[in-house]
């Protein structure tokens, strides 16, 4: 280190003592101590285009901040030249800049208490206040990964993300994104923001926040990406994450009040951190792996998503509006709705539970409804790769947006896609019949059985439920065989479920080690499979048979 203490006496007039290497996420950061006690900061950075105009922009608006706030922000320190930027002929790629030390711990290292968390918001707002009417041409104009608004340019690094789970998360939050903030985004107040208040850039002290560090993402972008940001780090690895952040959030805007727009949208703009904490990770790692500050929160950020996921939006909404003392949305009740249901849509078409659930939004096993409860859809009948998919939700947004059709006119998808839903099938099977629904898909699978035997009766399952069509109630036993059904039609054989362990033929001393005679024909629909099966008795080493 003997040539940055040289560096240091020459450029600063600084006679340090000590010269030691820190991490750091891009730039090259070194502890510098000297004889008197004084400690700084001095940075090495690459020398880009547009470098030195923005460590100049980006100096002054420390320097604002340090004079307004005093003690809690870094000074950027002069040469000998009066510049902020010293630079080597011996190395002409590189600058080299040198700011004043703040002691504290980091958040990430301290108890985070009420009080704590309470600092945290209030040192964010204060900070937002100085820079709130600030401008800079330089720092309006730049560009960098780390800005939400950028974040839908960076789709393309999901492919590598090689944990299909986490791929398939961090999507849906994308498209999320898409939905509720890329609309709202040119509505929102703008501001100079630091952008990055993670945990390993906030400093703490006697409980409570006592500076930040690393100016080197600040942006001009809507202030609310600033809260949710900070949100977002805070909350990693806690039981209960709107909890914490409830406590920040009023903190905030006790300070700097919020409005409803953007307390709507924070909980997608945490969302949207997070993927963009983890897509610009993947691609830095691939091009710098031996970089070990890269993975500092990776897998907190992974857990938090997995939990993020289960949170729903109208909750989190309910929680952080209470928090910024914001009026709660109106929401009808259950009964309201379905008394509105009730005026245009039959009784006949139930509705499931004596409570009925009024839903808002789902998200792969999960739903949500309209007062923020959370259900694990461990019932719904519909969807095999869990709700709004990406995948499928983007495959219909780009069919429906190109043509939307039957299958009377002439389109390749339709003959395309047959033919790769019918190789996952053995050969004997090579025609399809696209349907709209189950009970279609039921009634056509039966019309196409009995046209090829040429038999008419049907046997069905007890408890069984096929769809609304005409055939479809005629066989299931769910509707003809229960309370206000017509009872089963003639020709109709009702069979019991194959139950081993309450059922007719249950497996005990007696028949352990017998099998059973089935014969059933399988009819494949284009969501299920409809079952037509005739048990016999009990036959020792009966196979199972299947046409």
């Amino acid at each position: 280190m003997d040539h940055l203490k040289k560096l240091l006496a020459i450029n600063y007039k600084i006679e340090a003592t000590d010269v030691s290497s820190i991490d750091g996420y891009a730039n090259a950061n070194f502890k510098v101590e000297t004889g008197d006690g004084k400690k700084y900061i001095l940075k090495k950075q690459r020398n880009h285009q547009g470098t030195e105009e923005y460590i100049e922009a980006e100096s002054k608006i420390m320097a604002l901040l340090s004079s307004s706030i005093p003690g809690k922000f870094q000074n950027p320190i002069k040469n000998i030249n009066q510049s902020f930027i010293t630079k080597l002929d011996e190395e002409k790629d590189s600058i080299y800049r040198l700011i004043s030390w703040i002691e504290g711990d980091f958040l990430y290292e301290a108890e985070q208490s009420s009080n704590l968390l309470a600092s945290f918001g209030k040192f964010l707002s204060e900070m937002n206040i100085v820079l709130l009417n600030q401008q800079n041409h330089c720092i309006e104009a730049r560009y960098i990964d780390w800005d939400l608004q950028n974040l839908l340019e960076l789709e393309a690094r999901l492919s590598l993300i090689k944990d299909a789970r986490l791929k398939k998360l961090i999507h849906h939050f994308i498209l999320q994104f898409k939905e509720n903030v890329v609309p709202v985004y040119p509505h929102l107040r703008k501001s100079i923001i630091h952008n990055d208040a993670n945990d390993w850039n906030v400093l703490t002290k006697d409980n409570e926040v006592s500076g930040i560090i690393d100016f080197g993402d600040l942006i001009y972008a809507p202030l609310i990406q600033e809260l949710a940001v900070a949100l977002t780090y805070v909350v990693l690895d806690k039981d209960d994450p709107l909890i914490i952040a409830a406590e920040v959030i009023r903190a905030y805007a006790h300070i700097l009040p919020i409005n409803e727009q953007e307390v709507d949208i924070l909980y997608y703009l945490v969302a949207g951190r997070m993927c963009m904490s983890l897509l610009n990770l993947a691609f830095t790692t691939s091009q710098f792996p031996e970089n070990n500050y890269l993975y500092v929160s990776e897998r907190q950020v992974q857990k938090l998503i997995g939990k993020w996921i289960s949170i729903n939006p109208e909750m989190a909404c309910i929680v952080f509006r209470k928090a910024a003392g914001l009026p709660q949305k109106k929401v009808e009740s259950a009964a309201e709705t379905l008394a509105k249901r009730n005026i245009h849509i039959s009784r006949v078409q139930s509705v499931s539970y004596e409570a009925p659930i009024k839903m808002t939004g789902a998200a792969f096993q999960y739903m949500y409804d309209a007062y923020g409860n959370t259900f694990l859809d461990a019932y719904n009948n519909i969807p095999h790769v869990g709700h709004q998919h990406p995948e499928v939700v983007e495959a219909g947004q780009r069919q429906m947006a190109r043509l939307n059709t039957n299958t009377r006119y002439l389109y390749d998808q339709l003959a395309e896609y047959a033919g790769k839903l019918l190789a996952k099938f053995p050969k004997p099977l090579n025609k399809v019949f696209f349907v709209n629904s189950g009970s279609a898909a039921s009634d056509l699978a039966i019309r196409l059985a009995q046209t090829y035997t040429g038999f008419r009766d049907i046997a069905v399952l007890e408890h069984g439920y096929h769809g609304h069509t005409r055939l479809g109630i005629d066989i299931s036993h769910y509707k003809f065989g229960s309370k206000g059904g017509r009872g089963k039609a003639d020709y109709i054989v009702t069979v019991p479920i194959p139950d081993t362990y309450h059922g007719k033929y249950a497996i005990n001393d007696e028949t352990a080690g017998k099998s059973y005679a089935l014969e059933a024909t399988y009819l494949i629909s284009r969501n299920q499979c409809q079952v037509a099966a005739f048990i016999a008795e009990p036959i020792v080493g009966a196979p199972v048979r299947y046409r």
